[in-house]
């Protein structure tokens, strides 16, 4: 028989975690040990008084904030803000939160308070710079995976696999394999830490990844100088899974005014190269969106083949844009 599957391998979304910290927190006085000792451990980490608590409440979304947690130690009331991040991003609603904050302080009787800015993905700098400017902590990814490896061979089973899934995320971050499945993270790193480098030794190029909340990762390439407004390069980690590959040329937030005919040169420029060319014109639904798409279906690639088949699409598509918009 297989290993059981890990539950947080199908709950990875934010409203997954939130309900797992809830549930720890709330535990902190239950009947088994290891939940009680994790509750009160990670309540330390995240600078709150374990000292004589009595009562611990726990909500979600209250004020718009994905977790409030009040603790009660006596006379003192302690409050636990948490924004929980799993792979998006803060998008200035901290801010917002510390004007509720400030209200609830006085009518609640608080004595402490704590925000803390949970992630279990890597902070960029503006997202960094944005959560300190709020005054919000940082607990950095490496910091949480530190805290929950000790936890790998707990006996309680919801605490062992939330620590098994942080520890496949660490290890999905170093990632520089091309993965069988759409491991978004996986694929990520592996774009950031073998396709860019490779693509930048072809030419002078702009590079970058990121993921969707449409299920996948992706890389883009433009030429060097060029940032978003003009036609660039797309792969999708959904599109390369089980061995295979596919790319785009795409025109998503195109600038019209600088760019007002590269549309059509695009799609002129791939139909003088022909049938011997990596790329065909979208003649689809999205056609005035994606002006180009691999013309072979590569299934089955090898590592090598794989590498062989980007580079000959990279080469192409800034040959193509060479083309469409001579400089």
């Amino acid at each position: 028989m297989e290993k059981q599957k890990n539950l947080f391998d199908f709950a990875k979304k934010e409203l997954s975690q939130d309900a797992f910290l809830r549930w720890l927190f709330e535990n902190y006085n239950c009947d088994e040990e290891c939940v009680r000792a994790a509750a009160v451990d990670l309540l330390d980490k995240l600078g709150i008084d374990t000292h004589n608590i009595n009562k611990i409440e726990t909500f979600s979304q209250r004020n718009h904030i994905d977790i409030t947690v009040y603790v009660h130690s006596d006379d003192t009331l302690q409050a636990l803000y948490i924004e929980d991040k799993t792979m998006s991003s803060e998008h200035n609603q901290l801010k917002n939160y510390n004007n509720s904050i400030k209200k609830q302080i006085p009518r609640f009787g608080i004595k402490k308070v704590k925000k803390v800015y949970y992630k279990t993905y890597i902070l960029n700098d503006d997202e960094r710079d944005r959560v300190d400017d709020a005054g919000w902590t940082i607990i950095k990814f490496d910091d949480i995976a530190k805290f929950w490896n000790k936890y790998l061979d707990s006996s309680n089973l919801i605490l062992r696999s939330y620590a098994e899934h942080i520890k496949s995320i660490e290890r999905d971050l170093c990632n520089t394999e091309r993965c069988i499945e759409n491991n978004v993270i996986a694929w990520k790193s592996y774009f950031e830490k073998v396709l860019i480098p490779e693509a930048k030794k072809i030419a002078n190029c702009s590079c970058g990844a990121d993921f969707t909340r449409f299920g996948y990762s992706y890389m883009w390439i433009r030429p060097e100088g060029y940032r978003e407004g003009y036609p660039y390069l797309e792969i999708r980690s959904r599109d390369c899974a089980d061995n295979a590959f596919a790319a785009r040329i795409l025109t998503y937030s195109l600038n019209e005014k600088k760019y007002p005919n590269i549309r059509q040169a695009i799609v002129d420029t791939i139909d003088t190269n022909g049938k011997t060319g990596v790329f065909k014109p979208n003649k689809g639904q999205k056609k005035d969106k994606q002006k180009g798409v691999t013309r072979k279906k590569y299934e089955y690639l090898t590592d090598d083949e794989y590498i062989k088949v980007f580079r000959a699409v990279v080469k192409e598509y800034l040959d193509i844009m060479n083309k469409a918009d001579p400089k």
